[in-house]
Order: structure tokens, then C-alpha cells, then sequence
């Protein structure tokens, strides 16, 4: 099971460790959202800030889906560094 968080609330006024656990969650802006892996470590996350989020229980449509949520994002840094990494092989 799946939880989608909404980050509702401006964390200006927000003490430190309530900002630090926002970026945790992967909210940056009002308004942005990101589905995470139901855990009892997101919850206890999710605990903390209930104030400045929304959040909606989602079920995913498939293995490959829960399998991507798991998974997290590749950098673009590292991205960007594999691709000339490639170039220079090729040339």
C-alpha cells in the first residue's frame, strides 16, 4: 500500500527538524506531492508534520507499480555522469 503526501502548509514558522523531516518525505514546494511506500518509518515521519501535509492512503494498480515506488529516482547528476561516461567509451 501506497501513501501520497501533499505538502499543504508553508514550513516557514516550522521548527528545524519539522523542515528537515518535510524534505525527508520529498516535499520542496507548497503544493508538491510524492507517493512513498506505506512503513512504519513514514509514518512516524508523517506523524510529526500531520500539520503541514495531507495525506491519502493509495493502492497500486500492479507489482511493477510498487516496485517502482520502492525504487527511488536516479540523481541527474549521476544520470548526466553516466552519459559522457558512455561518450567517452564510444569516442
Amino acid at each position: 500500500m501506497n501513501l501520497r503526501f501533499v505538502l499543504t502548509k508553508s514550513v516557514s514558522g516550522a521548527s528545524q527538524r519539522q523542515r528537515a523531516t518535510v524534505i525527508g518525505l520529498g516535499l520542496r514546494k507548497l503544493g508538491s506531492s510524492r507517493v512513498l511506500v506505506d512503513t512504519p518509518e513514514v509514518r512516524g515521519m508523517l506523524r510529526k508534520v500531520l500539520h503541514l501535509v495531507t495525506a491519502v492512503e493509495e493502492r497500486p494498480t500492479s507489482e511493477a507499480a510498487v516496485a517502482k515506488a520502492r525504487k527511488p529516482a536516479a540523481k541527474p547528476a549521476k544520470v548526466a555522469a553516466k552519459k559522457r561516461a558512455a561518450k567517452a567509451k564510444e569516442g
